[in-house]
């Protein structure tokens, strides 16, 4: 049987924006991205974010997010959240926080989810794991926290893909 979701690698490169949220991605999704970081800072909390599974409306987002902090010290973290509807309303499913999980310019992130299972890796080594089934499908992307004073253009990605696959 033949699915009607989009398989394979997608880059934002290759597709339109309008194509992209037009699209129906398949269930098992990864994403993928190069961190560009320039001044990174404890003083505000600069991240680089991948969304799975997401759908986002006016007023309204719901899916996973895997994240990591720019920022190479013990003030770094790794999470893994879902966001639940409203602005705000979010819940972690699992956090660690530590030099160890922090990221800077040229690192790879990537995220993953198959079936109930989120992952999380920092340059091929997997760091941070949780178990979630509320959400069945939705969108890959990006994200950045808005929480970051005029450091914006200082951190994001210099290249992301995604992947999606039928379970």
């Amino acid at each position: 049987m033949r699915s009607s979701c989009s398989r394979g690698p997608i880059s934002t490169a290759r597709t339109g924006t309008e194509d992209y949220f037009n699209t129906a991605f398949c269930p098992t999704q990864h994403g993928k991205g190069v961190v560009f970081c320039e001044n990174p800072t404890a003083e505000y909390f600069q991240e680089v974010q991948i969304r799975l599974r997401t759908t986002i409306e006016p007023n309204s987002c719901t899916g996973y997010e895997i994240f990591f902090r720019a920022l190479k010290s013990d003030e770094a973290y790794a999470e893994i959240v879902r966001w639940d509807g409203a602005i705000g309303k979010w819940a972690s499913l699992a956090r660690h926080v530590g030099i160890d999980y922090g990221v800077g310019d040229g690192d790879v992130i990537e995220a993953t989810i198959e079936g109930h299972v989120l992952k999380g890796f920092i340059n091929g080594k997997e760091v941070i794991t949780a178990t979630d089934d509320v959400y069945a499908n939705g969108c890959p992307g990006v994200g950045f926290n808005f929480g970051c004073g005029d450091t914006g253009p200082e951190h994001g990605f210099s290249h992301f893909e995604v992947d999606t696959y039928a379970d």
